[in-house]
């Protein structure tokens, strides 16, 4: 199940990449503006997440993954985690 879960925050991942019309690009050039983007895939169960920079038309991925919580736990708690 966790690589199942993995693959899919991967796949969230690129698919956000490749929505933007960007790849991966080169390493920021100071000087140059970057903007963050923090795109979630909201749930309490599973929580995904993927974590860019984009310079201009270039798009470098920092970090992408997956927050789950064990079924049959209380609400609260879940969103503690999360």
């Amino acid at each position: 199940m966790k690589k199942i879960v993995a693959g899919v925050a991967a796949l969230l991942c690129l698919a956000t990449v490749f929505a933007a019309g960007g790849n991966a690009g080169p390493e920021h050039r100071p000087g140059r503006p970057v903007m963050r983007i923090l795109g979630i895939d909201p749930g309490y169960g599973i929580t995904g997440f993927g974590l860019l920079d984009a310079e201009r038309n270039q798009f470098r991925l920092l970090r992408c993954g997956a927050i789950t919580t064990p079924p049959n736990t209380e609400f609260a708690w879940r969103l503690s985690v999360i």
